[in-house]
């Protein structure tokens, strides 16, 4: 196949062919990853490529936990608690339990993060609903 112009078919298609390669690549060093977002003009594609120890965490993941430890020292002052409290809590939602897993400061709605405990699942939630179930000092003074 001759390519005669780089258009975002043309970017989806060198994607699909060319990230397997580079994955069974990177997997015999123990690593993972692969082609990221495309940008290109008629004659050129740059593709942002991503290569991590396998099993670490991506970019995006420590970028989440670094906000939530942040937000979760901010929400610790304002009730009253131990930043551990809200960090290591089991927050029951209807029939469900979760954790806290990230935040995200580019997300206007829904920027807290949580995962089911039982399927693993992660789930965003908004501020305000998190604030009715985050633990107070009452609370901690109980334990």
């Amino acid at each position: 196949m001759n390519i005669t112009e780089i258009n975002k078919q043309v970017c989806k298609m060198l994607r699909d062919e060319i990230n397997p390669v580079i994955q069974n690549k990177l997997r015999e060093y123990g690593l993972e990853g692969g082609l990221g977002n495309a940008s290109y003009d008629d004659s050129t594609v740059t593709f942002k490529f991503e290569a991590r120890l396998e099993g670490s965490p991506t970019k995006r993941d420590k970028d989440l936990q670094l906000n939530l430890e942040r937000w979760a020292g901010y929400k610790a002052i304002q009730c009253g608690v131990e930043k551990e409290d809200i960090l290591n809590k089991e927050y029951i939602i209807g029939a469900n339990r979760y954790r806290l897993t990230g935040f995200n400061t580019k997300a206007s709605k829904r920027p807290v993060y949580m995962q089911n405990i039982m399927d693993k699942r992660e789930y965003s939630f908004t501020e305000d609903h998190i604030d009715t179930i985050l633990p107070v000092a009452e609370e901690r003074n109980q334990k």
